[in-house]
C-alpha cells in the first residue's frame, strides 16, 4: 500500500482487526457504526458473509478472509469448513484457498482462524502463501502460537505480511478489552504501529465505543491496509 506521511500531532497508526465476522449481523452493524476504520474478517462459509460484504462496502472498510486452518486441538476444536490441514497437498491446499477467497471477492488480504498446528507447518505455509500471494493478497498472521511459520513463509514466496501484536478481548469484560486497546496505544506510539485483533462480542463492541471517546489525539486508527507490511 502507499503509505502516507504522518502529520506531526499524529505519533503512531493502529489497526483494529475484527475476526470472526459472518454469522451476527446486528453486532456487524453496530461496529460499523463506530466511526472506527475496522478491519472485518470474515468466515468464507459464514451464513451472513455477503450481507456483511455489503455493510463494508457501505461503511468504507477493509475486507479480509478468516481463513479456517488446522489447530492443535483438532479433532476436538473444529476449525470448520473450508480449512487447511497439514496433510493437504500443495494441490489441495491451493484448490481449498480459491474457494475462500472465491466467498469474498473484495478482500485485501487473509489472515488465519484457529491455525495453531498449520501455521507451524512451513512447508504447508509456502504452499498457502504461494496461492495467496498469486491472487495479490496479504498475510496476517493472527500468532495462534509462537512457532509460526507465517514470517519464514512470507519471505519465501514474497508475500506482503503483518502479525497481530494484541488480542484485545480473551476476556469478555468491557475494562479489560478498554485496558488491551490502551496497550495496543502504547506499542503504535512507541513503535509507529501496532495490529489489534478482536471478535464479535457485545463485550467488544461497548469497550470499542467507549475507547473510542476517549482514545490518544496522538494515534490514528486506520484500516490494515494504511499499515505498512513488516516484509518482503
Amino acid at each position: 500500500p502507499d503509505i502516507p506521511t504522518l502529520p506531526a500531532e499524529i505519533k503512531g497508526r493502529m489497526s483494529i482487526v475484527i475476526d470472526d465476522m459472518g454469522e451476527d449481523l446486528r453486532l456487524a452493524q453496530g461496529l460499523a457504526e463506530t466511526g472506527l476504520k475496522l478491519t472485518f474478517a470474515v468466515w468464507p462459509a459464514s451464513s451472513e458473509k455477503d450481507r456483511i460484504r455489503e455493510l463494508a462496502h457501505r461503511h468504507g472498510l477493509d475486507l479480509m478472509v478468516h481463513l479456517p486452518m488446522q489447530p492443535l486441538g483438532y479433532p476436538d476444536m473444529d476449525p470448520g469448513p473450508g480449512a487447511l490441514f497439514v496433510t493437504m497437498t500443495p494441490q489441495e491446499i491451493e484448490t481449498t484457498i480459491k474457494w475462500n477467497l472465491d466467498q469474498i471477492p473484495e478482500a485485501v488480504g487473509v489472515n488465519n482462524h484457529m491455525g495453531s498446528l498449520f501455521t507451524a507447518d512451513l512447508q504447508g505455509m509456502t504452499s498457502a502463501l504461494t496461492a495467496i500471494s498469486r491472487r495479490g493478497l496479504f498475510f496476517l498472521d493472527s500468532r495462534t502460537i509462537g512457532k509460526s511459520s507465517g514470517h519464514a513463509a512470507a519471505l519465501a514466496t514474497r508475500t506482503p505480511f503483518y502479525s497481530r501484536d494484541v488480542f484485545i478481548d480473551n476476556e469478555k469484560n468491557i475494562a479489560y478489552i478498554i485496558g488491551q486497546l490502551r496497550k495496543a496505544e502504547a506499542m503504535a506510539r512507541r513503535r509507529g504501529s501496532a495490529i489489534a485483533i478482536g471478535h464479535p462480542h457485545p463485550e467488544t463492541l461497548a469497550a470499542l465505543r467507549q475507547w473510542n471517546m476517549n482514545k490518544g489525539a496522538d494515534i490514528l486508527v486506520v484500516s490494515i491496509t494504511g499499515l505498512p507490511p513488516e516484509t518482503p
